[in-house]
């Protein structure tokens, strides 16, 4: 387990350079490896833009896809925050590889419905809850220009409330 030990090294080196020159938009956040990744996918997958309906010049539904309107700074912000993220997210990734090769033995092949599966599911759970404090941007709703009608799905927005002022 030296690989984890190195990760939280990294992290503490990576979120301390990260977080400096903007500390009147940033705050510490506290979040666990999966709620990371869930903001990681909210952010990343799902904030470049929306479906909306609209009709055609004969009166057809059709649907388009709108991007939203972030302005520089914020899409600058967002980038940050996805890259302190996806840090969190390859470490993630890196400990459950290191786990599957640790508890299969070298393989990478855990079979089902063993002790094996069992340990590899436990461990990977404890990892999943692992908490990382990171030092990100934070959003107000004008930030991000939140509109009745853009589209912004409540997944996304419950995703990000760590990282919202108001």
């Amino acid at each position: 387990m030296k690989f984890l030990k190195l990760v939280s090294v990294a992290l503490l080196a990576f979120t301390f350079v990260t977080g400096c020159g903007a500390a009147e938009k940033t705050k510490e956040v506290k979040l666990t490896a999966e709620r990371a990744i869930a903001m990681l996918d909210a952010i990343s997958n799902r904030m470049e833009n929306y479906e909306k309906t609209t009709k055609d010049k004969d009166g057809n539904e059709k649907q388009i896809r709108v991007p939203y309107t972030f302005d520089v700074s914020t899409r600058m912000a967002l980038a940050k925050d996805i890259l302190a993220l996806k840090f969190v997210a390859d470490a993630f990734e890196k400990t459950r590889i290191a786990l599957l090769m640790e508890l299969s033995g070298g393989s990478g092949v855990i079979q089902p419905n063993t002790t094996e599966e069992a340990q590899f599911r436990v461990k990977l759970m404890a990892e999943s809850q692992k908490e990382y404090t990171l030092n990100l941007f934070v959003f107000s709703k004008a930030d991000l220009k939140l509109k009745d009608d853009d589209g912004f799905q409540a997944s996304v927005l419950q995703a990000i409330i760590p990282i919202m002022t108001d």
